[in-house]
């Protein structure tokens, strides 16, 4: 039996047994042809990742400004979503079929782990460029409050700046410290504070205090300089009232002059009075131009 050659015979497809194998096998193939379908229904919760719906959200999101509060919403949205992605199935058993999930499971971990990082990254760099617009606003206060002037005008500048600093600015820089907090907090949640940022948070957090030390010393400067310009405008004040006294009794002097009368006059006596008229045009001039100056600075309040 064993050196006899054996053949396979040929049947053709209409046998009855070739029918029957036909109708099992494509039985059992409908019966598993309908797992993979209903299977992939799970994927369509997914379908906003896949199809760039969420991708199109975030670069807008980042595009407009996003404020933290929706920034955490979309995060927090997605991660969700990474969790869930992470528990899905690569290699799914459906009888007869071995669905192959791998891929597209790898697609949505990727796009949330980038979607994630492209928030935080956005983030971070906000968080960076508001904390130097804080740092410099303290920067343009401090060297203002700096500056040194005996002008009058300047001095009332600086004062009111002064007020205008203590008493506005300086809640609003509180506000935006405050602000700025609540995204050092959010980033360091997920570890998204760069070490190069560190020294610039440090300055920002040491600013409040140290304001207050340039207020100070401001305050008491500009009070001595307003000390010194009340005391030199009540000098220049009683100096004025003393020299328009004696202008007022020069004039007098002149007009009661017997010589003065137009039918005594002789020329040298004339001359004389021309030259105190002239003498005296001149002193009232200055009187004037002395009593503007003394308005101004009374206008100023010093």
């Amino acid at each position: 039996m064993s050196r006899r050659k054996l053949y396979l015979q040929a049947v053709s497809e209409g046998e009855e047994a070739v029918e029957e194998v036909r109708a099992e096998v494509s039985k059992v193939f409908a019966a598993n042809a309908a797992g993979p379908s209903t299977y992939i229904k799970l994927y369509d919760q997914y379908t906003h990742l896949l199809d760039g719906s969420t991708c199109t959200a975030v670069h807008d999101f980042i595009n407009n400004c996003g404020v933290l509060k929706e920034g955490k919403k979309q995060l927090a949205n997605l991660q969700q979503l990474g969790g869930e992605a992470v528990q899905l199935r690569d290699m799914v058993p459906l009888g007869l079929i071995l669905l192959n999930c791998q891929q597209v499971n790898h697609q949505l971990q990727q796009q949330v782990k980038e979607l994630t990082t492209s928030i935080l990254d956005y983030f971070v760099l906000r968080n960076k460029e508001h904390d130097k617009d804080i740092c410099r606003s303290f920067d343009e206060m401090s060297t203002k409050l700096s500056q040194v002037t005996d002008v009058t005008a300047e001095i009332v500048e600086l004062s009111n700046y002064l007020h205008i600093c203590s008493s506005q600015t300086m809640t609003q820089l509180l506000q935006e410290i405050q602000n700025a907090t609540d995204r050092l907090m959010f980033l360091l949640q997920f570890g998204k504070v760069p070490e190069d940022q560190v020294p610039l948070i440090n300055r920002m957090y040491a600013w409040p205090h140290k304001i207050q030390e340039d207020f100070r010393l401001a305050e008491a400067r500009l009070s001595h300089k307003r000390d010194l310009k009340e005391t030199a405008l009540k000098a220049r004040v009683a100096n004025f009232e003393k020299t328009l006294q004696i202008y007022h009794k020069e004039l007098e002097d002149l007009r009661s002059r017997d010589n003065f009368i137009m039918k005594e006059i002789r020329v040298d006596t004339m001359k004389r009075n021309v030259e105190m008229l002239d003498r005296l045009t001149t002193q009232l001039h200055e009187a004037k131009e002395e009593l503007q100056v003394n308005m101004r600075a009374t206008f100023l309040h010093l």
